[in-house]
């Protein structure tokens, strides 16, 4: 799985183009909104079916579909469709957790430099970062956009496979949540507004341009609140007093709802509890009582 992600991120471009039309290779230059349309995952493929076979793959170990990021389905007149591996439709569909956290680029040399530590300390859990296409690392320009990053940023991004069912752990999940929270506290990082888990959208005030002016004009246009919901009324507040998005209960750590402050928001039923992180030591992850450096 992991060569064939990185084989289809070359060589399709992992949607960017270099002329507004097509992708011709690295490197790509311009503004996102030229260069980049989407991850293009329907022109690959991995060898999962809805009955988890691919009954179009070939002895050379190719498909109908060329790369790794798609599902191949058999349809009912044994024709292949494309679909990108995450299409929630397909019962083999992947699910995963998308963090992606933007960095003041004046702070994105110590938070690789903390990363690595973390990394010396559970190498074989960084390896699996690369199942779900490793550990990305995008650079932009600071932001005129009143949500936008105040400073030129590097955007840290990685996957974390996900099980459908609720409260079910995930692999090493200790290690991830501290790499979230490393970036977000420590760095002061600001999460993407499309991706994420609930608990990283706390005291949006102080991670971005200018929410204060954005209130101002979200209280001219939206003064009836059309376009708000909870989610927006927690992030946002009132202007002034920032509320939490973090959502308190039991197991909250394990479904991305909080960080947690105490062992029920993890789990000890299945053994998990609220531990320091071994490098971010301010970080609460919820972590197997048998799990070892």
């Amino acid at each position: 799985m992991e060569g064939m992600t990185i084989r289809a991120r070359l060589e399709h471009g992992d949607g960017f183009l270099n002329d507004g039309l097509t992708f011709t290779g690295y490197p790509v230059v311009g503004y996102s909104h030229n260069m980049q349309t989407s991850g293009g995952c329907e022109e690959a493929s991995s060898p999962v079916t809805p009955t988890g076979i691919d009954l179009n793959i070939f002895s050379d170990g190719t498909s109908d579909c060329e790369g790794g990021m798609s599902n191949t389905i058999e349809s009912a007149t044994t024709n292949t469709v494309c679909t990108c591996f995450w299409n929630p439709d397909l019962n083999t569909s992947m699910l995963f957790h998308d963090v992606a956290i933007a960095v003041p680029i004046s702070r994105a040399k110590d938070a690789v430099l903390e990363i690595k530590k973390l990394r010396d300390l559970r190498q074989k859990t960084m390896c699996r970062l690369g199942v779900l296409g490793g550990l990305f690392m995008r650079f932009q320009a600071k932001s005129k956009a009143y949500l936008g990053e105040a400073d030129d940023s590097v955007t840290f991004e990685f996957c974390q496979y996900k099980k459908r069912e609720a409260n079910i752990p995930k692999l090493q999940q200790d290690f991830f949540e501290e790499i979230e929270q490393m970036l977000l506290v420590k760095f002061g990082g600001k999460p993407h507004w499309g991706k994420n888990r609930i608990l990283a959208f706390d005291d949006m005030h102080r991670r971005v341009r200018a929410m204060e002016k954005f209130l101002q004009v979200r209280e001219r246009l939206d003064p009836f609140r059309l376009f708000s919901n909870e989610w927006t009324d927690a992030i946002l507040g009132d202007g002034s007093i920032p509320r939490s998005a973090q959502i308190l209960q039991d197991h909250c750590a394990f479904e991305g709802l909080c960080i947690c402050r105490e062992d029920s928001h993890c789990h000890p039923g299945r053994g998990f509890f609220c531990r320091p992180g071994y490098v971010f030591n301010e970080a609460r992850v919820c972590r197997h009582e048998a799990s070892t450096v």
